[in-house]
């Protein structure tokens, strides 16, 4: 009578647990969630918005998009390769260092690439109203093109009024 007794409090204990548990899930509310950096549409949207850009510059800047994203693409890719290769095969110290070299020198392109794309995002600014805008956007810009892994609290909320 003891163990029926034990284990149809132990149902019902693990019952109330899953059911708090799911109540919990489907009432988190929003703002207890960590910010996204830049709403949905990415780091693309966000400084179209910022900006405020017209047609015509939208269209230049979504080719320099599409040309940063290619760019920094194939340089992950060979850090992949690399890191596939330190970490797989069996490698002296002269190949373990030459695949470090290798992997530093793509690392520093991605950099470079992004220094550029910057230079490319401000270069579209013609009004001096975007020009003022673009130096505060340029603040934000280290944690937009970061790559999110996880949560970040440092990261700036997306801005609809300027």
């Amino acid at each position: 009578m003891q163990v029926q007794r034990f284990w149809k409090i132990m149902g019902i204990g693990g019952l109330i647990i899953n059911i708090l548990l799911i109540a919990a899930l489907l009432f988190q509310s929003p703002f207890n969630r960590p910010p996204f950096p830049h709403a949905s549409g990415g780091p693309k949207s966000y400084i179209i918005d910022y900006l405020k850009l017209t047609e015509d510059q939208i269209l230049k800047y979504e080719i320099m998009v599409d040309n940063d994203r290619h760019f920094v693409f194939q340089s992950e890719k060979g850090l992949r390769n690399f890191r596939r290769k330190l970490y797989s095969e069996n490698l002296d110290s002269l190949q373990i260092n030459a695949c470090l070299d290798s992997m530093a020198y793509l690392t520093r392109g991605i950099e470079k690439q992004r220094i550029f794309h910057i230079q490319e995002i401000k270069s579209l600014c013609e009004t001096e109203e975007q020009k003022e805008l673009f130096k505060q956007l340029a603040k934000e810009l280290p944690e937009l093109f970061s790559p999110r892994k996880g949560p970040k609290s440092d990261i700036p909320q997306n801005k609809k009024t300027h």
